[in-house]
């Protein structure tokens, strides 16, 4: 393959992007470490395809930084990141990982609706 006049090999283009993850493992830590101090954390997650397997996308949002997990829908996953450590005010759309947190409450508003929507008055 050739980039800007360099003749790169898919070899060294995987390898090249391979090391560069394993030297992001201490960024997510510290990005971890980052969100603690913050007031309120954002919480949401959307199914992720990768290699025919099914795993989840998990955005953890704060007004400051915005940090990605990907792997499988377990409370297991974000509990052993951030429950322990985290103190402040979790928003999110209802999943019962987070039922001792706050709800988000355009979620809460939708799921009423399609509950009034589906009841015969």
């Amino acid at each position: 393959m050739e980039w800007t006049g360099l003749m790169l090999s898919i070899g060294v283009i995987d390898e090249t992007i391979r090391e560069a993850g394993r030297a992001s493992f201490p960024l997510e830590d510290r990005l971890v470490a980052d969100l603690v101090p913050a007031p309120q954390l954002t919480v949401d997650e959307t199914s992720w395809k990768e290699s025919g397997l099914l795993l989840w996308l998990w955005a953890l949002v704060t007004t400051h930084l915005v940090l990605f997990l990907i792997g499988p829908r377990t409370g297991e996953m974000l509990e052993n990141a951030l429950q322990d450590v985290y103190h402040g005010i979790f928003l999110s759309d209802g999943y019962r990982a987070w039922n001792n947190h706050l709800c988000c409450w355009l979620h809460l508003r939708r799921k009423l609706r399609g509950l009034a929507e589906s009841t015969d008055r």
